[in-house]
């Protein structure tokens, strides 16, 4: 089974409220395998907006996350998770 890491830094000033949030498990969905994001220790489903949500990392500007991927198409799902986050969402970014 194919697995894939990337590291990727919140670079918008509000971090992963919402919005940022609904992004991910959108692009996560249209991904066959399963991906979880990272934020230190815990780790959550990026299919899941909700649980996106718990990483509570809202104004965490700075931070970085984990994007661990398995399975069908795991290289092309965590880097897209990885460029989309450092994108900044589409929000102001330093």
């Amino acid at each position: 089974m194919e697995e894939a890491r990337r590291s990727a830094a919140i670079r918008n000033l509000e971090g992963l409220h919402v919005r940022p949030a609904t992004m991910i498990t959108h692009l996560a969905n249209s991904f066959p395998c399963q991906v979880t994001l990272g934020i230190g220790p815990s780790m959550v489903n990026a299919k899941s907006a909700l649980e996106v949500l718990t990483l509570a990392a809202e104004g965490r500007h700075g931070a970085c996350v984990e994007v661990v991927a398995c399975g069908e198409r795991a290289g092309e799902a965590a880097q897209a998770i990885a460029e989309l986050i450092e994108s900044g969402f589409g929000e102001t970014v330093v």
